[in-house]
């Protein structure tokens, strides 16, 4: 496997993200079947999610966050190599993760596309 870079990614990126999120951004690759991990805020609940991502609209969480403080904090501690999936199977490590790079280089944010996306709530 290929060696990640352990530095956090720091309390700049981290906000500069949660505000790109509350603004109706989501950091998630859209394509067919399993399209990686992502973030999303989910305006409805206020929310922040962290989680695996289907065919680019629907976000299963893995971690939620209930305040823009706690995700900031979470996401300032977390780096490359801490969101590999390392610990993973060989499917999940380095497969369309967080990095550094897809953090700051976030995507025009498109309305009518992200009406289409959502959060996949447990009942």
């Amino acid at each position: 496997m290929a060696k990640t870079n352990p530095n956090t990614y720091g309390n700049s990126l981290a906000t500069n993200v949660a505000v790109y999120l509350e603004k109706g951004g989501v950091v998630a690759y859209a394509h067919r079947d399993y399209c990686g991990m992502g973030l999303i805020y989910d305006a409805d609940k206020q929310k922040f999610v962290y989680g695996s991502v289907f065919d680019g609209n629907n976000f299963y969480p893995e971690k939620v966050f209930d305040n823009r403080k706690d995700f900031i904090k979470w996401l300032a501690d977390q780096s490359d190599e801490s969101l590999s999936g390392k610990e993973l199977s060989e499917f999940d490590r380095n497969n369309q993760r967080i990095t550094r790079a897809r953090l700051k280089d976030l995507e025009p944010i498109d309305p009518e596309e992200r009406a289409q996306i959502g959060v996949v709530w447990a009942s």
